[in-house]
């Protein structure tokens, strides 16, 4: 039996995490919502993820600083990120932010088979 992807979507705007977890979710995805970077990271999902979807900017740790962390320990997830910024904290454009991370990433995904 193949096991489904695990999507972990973390936003400190619920009803952002609401909207997005609908739209995973009828992808097919198996879908843990998180309100902040640090409630994920306490969480017991880490292992299981397929793909992360954050928020760039959120109270506490980053979308950004989150990828960046698990990075220095050794998880290599795939990350998504949104913000509804034009700016990210470093003054970079979220375009710039987004193509740099992408260019790193292969989700190799596979959506659930009917």
């Amino acid at each position: 039996m193949s096991k489904l992807p695990l999507v972990a979507i973390i936003d400190d705007d619920a009803s952002v995490r609401a909207t997005t977890d609908s739209l995973v979710r009828s992808l097919g995805y198996i879908v843990y919502t998180f309100a902040s970077a640090e409630e994920f990271l306490r969480s017991n999902r880490l292992d299981d993820l397929s793909c992360v979807i954050a928020d760039v900017q959120m109270p506490g740790m980053s979308g950004v600083e989150l990828q960046a962390y698990l990075l220095t320990q050794g998880y290599r997830v795939p990350f998504i990120f949104f913000t509804a910024f034009p700016e990210s904290m470093t003054g970079e454009s979220e375009s710039e932010i987004l193509t740099a991370r992408s260019a790193k990433v292969n989700l190799g995904l596979q959506r659930k088979q009917a």
